[in-house]
C-alpha cells in the first residue's frame, strides 16, 4: 500500500514545524512500529530541514510512503543536492570546538537506512530510501 502527503514550504524554520506536523499526522492514519515511526520522521526532518535551510524561496516537497516493505520517497524541486556525494563521514571523535559545521544529519541517515539513492528528474531531486523492517 502507498500513500502520499504533498507540503508546500517557504525556507523559514516556521515552516518546517508546519511540516513535521503535517507528517505526524500522515503517519498516525497508518499502523507502523515505533521505532519505524521514528526513523520515517527523523529522515523526513533531516531532508526537509535541509530544503528550507539551503534554498532560496518557495520549494515544494513530497513523500510518498509505502508500508510493505517501509519505504520513502522525497521530492523537492531546490537545486541539485545529491546527498550520496557526502561520503566523508563528519569526525565525532574531535572535540566539539574542532569539528567542521555540517554534514552530520546526512551521515546520520545514511547510518540508519539500508538502502538509499538520488536521482534529479527534470527540476527535482528525488531521494528514496528503505527503512529496516519493524518490531
Amino acid at each position: 500500500m502507498c500513500d502520499h502527503l504533498d507540503i508546500l514550504a517557504q525556507n523559514r524554520k516556521e515552516d518546517l514545524t508546519g511540516a513535521l506536523h503535517q507528517l505526524d499526522s500522515f503517519l498516525a492514519k497508518h499502523v507502523l512500529p515505533p521505532a519505524q515511526r521514528y526513523a520515517v520522521r527523523l529522515a523526513f526532518e533531516e531532508l526537509a530541514s535541509n530544503v528550507i535551510r539551503h534554498q532560496t524561496a518557495l520549494c515544494a516537497f513530497s513523500v510518498a510512503i509505502d508500508l510493505s516493505p517501509l519505504s520513502m520517497m522525497f521530492k523537492d524541486d531546490g537545486s541539485v543536492f545529491n546527498p550520496l556525494e557526502h561520503t566523508v563521514a563528519p569526525d565525532i571523535a574531535l572535540p566539539l570546538e574542532q569539528r567542521v559545521a555540517g554534514k552530520l544529519g546526512i551521515h546520520l541517515l545514511r547510518s540508519m537506512v539500508p538502502s538509499m539513492t538520488y536521482e534529479r528528474c527534470g527540476h527535482e531531486n528525488v531521494i528514496r530510501l528503505q527503512f529496516e523492517n519493524g518490531e
